[in-house]
């Protein structure tokens, strides 16, 4: 395994595949629904599951009303190692070497993100678990539940300093109520 800096507070860790990536080469990549396959299958307590993917999963909205996301959160006690299982596994079912892992400094601790080369995105965050977070369990993954996300945006709405991802959390508060709405209906017809 090999680390290359880049940039000031940015970090590249990439492990050695059988195959080397090659530009040139036609890039078998995965679909994205076998990428999530494969990156919770990862996925064991005490990590947990958060974010939009969580919510989606959870609720029992049609499709075209859940909220969107792009990749994976997850929360695990040893972020690094969670990180580069799944670069490593991502990597054995690509069959080559076309995931890495980026580490990223911030004030909440450390983020690891695992990306794509082929498609250049991200495909999974993994943030350090440092509390107990309530989590519901759905085919042996643990998500963290959907009151616990609505306190924890309701005290990032109230923080001066998460003026960043202001509207990103009034949206998601949105489709939170928005479903506890809808629930409600649903159980006065019951």
């Amino acid at each position: 395994m090999f680390t290359l800096e880049k940039g000031k507070n940015k970090k590249i860790i990439d492990t050695k595949h059988k195959n080397p990536y090659t530009p040139m080469s036609i890039i078998p990549t995965l679909d994205t629904k076998r990428e999530r396959n494969v990156i919770l299958s990862t996925v064991r307590k005490p990590e947990v599951v958060h974010g939009s993917y969580a919510f989606n999963r959870q609720v029992e909205y049609p499709i075209y009303q859940k909220r969107p996301f792009t990749d994976i959160d997850i929360k695990s006690p040893t972020n690094r190692q969670t990180a580069l299982d799944i670069e490593r596994k991502l990597d054995r079912y690509a069959n080559m070497n076309n995931y890495y892992v980026t580490k990223l400094e911030h004030d909440g601790g450390t983020t690891y993100r695992v990306h794509s080369r082929s498609r250049n995105d991200v495909v999974a965050d993994v943030g350090l678990k440092q509390q107990r977070i309530p989590t519901r369990t759905i085919d042996k993954v643990p998500y963290e539940t959907i009151s616990h996300r609505e306190k924890e945006i309701a005290k990032l709405l109230k923080t001066p300093s998460a003026e960043y991802r202001r509207e990103k959390d009034r949206r998601m508060m949105g489709y939170i109520k928005r479903y506890k709405k809808l629930k409600r209906r649903n159980k006065i017809w019951e």
